[in-house]
């Protein structure tokens, strides 16, 4: 039985998209990934749709989010499902612009001028290019970027939804309905959907609108069609209460995120966007030399020869495009795709930072549906046209394989980052993040100290610098950051939370509170600075005013593990032995990959003599942390209870070669009991 070539199509874009992304599913959480999704403590209850919601400043993400709370409610902090989730989109996308191809192709206007054998073609090679292309990378690979894939998911199913109701079918009303649904949940997603009802009208008046009698065009608007549509362009303003002005124009200088000083403002940014927009293009047709964080400068005046040749170039293409659409309508509407849809992030929309790859997942659609009519048009022969495009579809998965490299290691990330841009701070920053995070302090301190050379108000690496002093003990400089990063941002309320700590350690107490209170005055519902506050009140003995901060913690935030493990200990404290187990038990379900939770449930298991349940507990949490010190002498302990003194030996014996001082005879009396004296 001979397989229809639309199956065989779908099937290798499939393939092509799992062989070019196999080696990105195990990638660390990076970058934005940490707020977004690991400290993020709103996205821990997928049915507290409330804390969802007000997870981000912007509620057009709450799709999105809703998304991530539904991989943790999954597998917590396992980027395996995040991952899987991502590639899951990223596919379903390429399947949709296949389709979007085909139901473009069913138009009657379009059909008299492609052949469906033409149509099979240009939507197999314009869905191939879209799932290995290198661009795409970091909307696939980037976790936190799952907010541009999915709101293109939305966006191109609404697209192909539209083009089938609007095909007389019989199920019109259902398509239709299907199109909005999708239209409105993709505004949800992300504000780029907010071209959508534009791209509708296009499809609408470029190709679907009937002739009118005699053979000339019939342009009486159809209004039961366009008031509906153009309704959907309120959607993503009323969001945010039609005051969109105040989130994306603050008042006072901006500075750019995307070169250190630069000014930003509306002209600057739309003459910027002069430049940005041929390097996207630039990185569509030779993808080398990708990079997260670009260093890109702005422009700062329209008759500089790079803005000035953007705009002139720009301005050719689109007009090449109006003028295509007669000669070749699908040429010419993948070029006013292509600007449509990049035209929320690369316009008058102020946006900190002006170049992200991300911003041309979307985008790249029209690209790839250029490419794939011009190669259709231009190669005739089948055999030249299906090498020439396996040779296409061969390099670029090559080029995605090589850099989902980069996307496995967060320390691989950003040395390319800080190879490509050493100028930039943030690039220095994150990678002294990722080495704090394994421990490396030293070695993290030199990177923060690069990041504060490149860029001296940047509050965020001073107080990460004091962070690392920190922990090696260096009070004084962990200090004098703690305190540089709040005289650069006095509302910088991690930098309150991070010398509230300091003030704790060395037990002033007056002074540590007083940094919580400021921390909670700039954030009232922060479930860190309340359970931090709770440690301190605990410390001092005001036990009454440590469980009120633990409890409100908990009250914002109900699945905050570590509230939930210091109200434990508190509880434990109290020797309130059957809540401490409650409280324990709760953290370790929400977060099970912390040793000293199962060390502390352990140790109450121990003093209400549950012998064998403690040894559980220390035996998981030693297989989280195999050298933990703490783990192995309450094991040894509990092993005795249980007589079982073989295994208390050889923990006594290991702590022994870890320096742990034990009595001798203590010792000697184990080793004769294990030994079968004295039984």
């Amino acid at each position: 039985m001979k397989i229809p070539f639309c199956a065989v199509s779908i099937l290798t874009i499939l393939l092509i998209g799992i062989l070019c992304y196999a080696n990105s599913l195990h990638g660390p959480f990076v970058f934005d990934d940490i707020g977004y999704i690991q400290g993020n403590i709103k996205i821990r209850d997928l049915l507290n749709l409330k804390d969802i919601w007000h997870s981000l400043p912007d509620p057009s993400r709450f799709i999105g989010m809703w998304t991530f709370a539904l991989n943790y409610a999954l597998g917590k902090y396992n980027v395996f499902g995040y991952h899987l989730f991502n590639l899951f989109i990223h596919l379903t996308n390429a399947v949709l612009v296949w389709w979007l191809v085909q139901c473009l192709g069913d138009i009657p206007k379009l059909a008299t001028r492609y052949t469906r054998n033409d149509i099979n073609w240009i939507s197999f090679i314009a869905a191939g290019i879209f799932v290995a292309h290198p661009l795409q990378t970091e909307a696939v690979s980037y976790i936190a970027q799952r907010f541009a894939s999915l709101a293109t998911l939305f966006y191109l199913l609404s697209c192909c939804l539209y083009i089938k109701g609007r095909a007389g079918s019989r199920r019109r009303a259902v398509f239709l309905a299907g199109s909005a649904l999708s239209a409105l949940t993709g505004m949800f997603t992300k504000q780029i959907v907010m071209t959508l009802p534009v791209m509708i009208l296009c499809i609408e008046f470029l190709f679907i609108h009937p002739p009118a009698a005699g053979g000339k065009r019939g342009w009486k608007i159809p209004w039961k069609i366009v008031i509906p549509i153009c309704l959907f362009l309120l959607v993503v303003p009323a969001l945010y209460s039609f005051n969109v002005a105040a989130r994306f124009y603050p008042e006072g200088a901006v500075t750019s995120g995307s070169h250190r000083n630069d000014p930003l403002s509306t002209p600057i940014y739309l003459m910027t966007q002069f430049r940005v927009i041929p390097t996207y293009l630039r990185l569509f047709i030779f993808p080398i030399g990708q990079n997260l964080l670009y260093d890109f400068r702005s422009s700062l005046h329209f008759w500089a020869p790079k803005t000035l040749g953007g705009f002139v170039f720009l301005s050719g293409l689109f007009g090449a495009g109006i003028y295509l659409l007669r000669r070749n309508p699908l040429l010419g509407f993948g070029i006013l795709w292509f600007f449509i849809t990049l035209a929320v992030e690369s316009s008058i929309i102020m946006i900190k930072h002006v170049i992200f790859e991300h911003r041309c997942y979307l985008p790249s659609f029209g690209f790839c549906l250029f490419v794939a009519v011009g190669l259709v048009t231009v190669m005739q022969d089948k055999r030249k046209r299906a090498a020439t495009v396996a040779l296409i579809l061969l390099t670029l998965g090559y080029l995605t394989f090589q850099r989902n490299v980069v996307w496995q290691d967060d320390l691989a990330l950003w040395k390319d980052g800080i190879e490509k841009s050493p100028h930039k701070s943030r690039p220095y920053m994150n990678l002294g993040i990722a080495l704090m995070g394994r421990g490396q302090y030293l070695e993290s301190i030199a990177q923060f100290t690069t990041a504060i050379k490149n860029n001296h108000v940047n509050y965020g690496a001073y107080s990460n610098r004091g962070t690392s002093y920190f922990a090696l003990g260096r009070y004084n400089q962990a200090l004098a950051d703690f305190n540089k990063a709040l005289e650069i941002n006095p509302k910088y309320t991690e930098a309150y939370i991070n010398r509230g700590n300091y003030y704790g350690k060395i037990k002033d107490y007056a002074r540590s509170i007083q940094d919580y209170n400021k921390a909670l005055e700039l954030n009232p519902q922060s479930p860190e600075a309340l359970v931090d506050r709770g440690n301190r009140y605990a410390h001092m003995g005001r036990f009454d005013l440590a469980l009120k901060d633990y409890n409100q913690a908990l009250a914002y935030s109900p699945k905050f593990a570590q509230a939930l493990n210091n109200r434990g200990d508190l509880y434990e404290h109290l020797k309130d032995y059957d809540r401490a187990l409650a409280d324990y038990t709760k953290a370790i379900a929400l977060d099970d990959g912390r040793a000293n939770y199962f060390i502390h449930r352990g140790n109450t298991y121990a003093k209400k003599e549950l012998w064998q349940s403690a040894l559980a507990d220390y035996n998981r949490a030693l297989a989280l942390s195999p050298n933990d010190i703490h783990a192995y002498a309450r094991r040894a302990s509990t092993y005795m209870k249980l007589k079982n003194y073989r295994q208390a030996l050889n923990d006594f014996l290991y702590l022994q070669r870890r320096g742990v001082r034990i009595n001798p005879k203590y010792l000697s009396r184990i080793k004769q009991l294990a030994e079968g004296n004295g039984l």
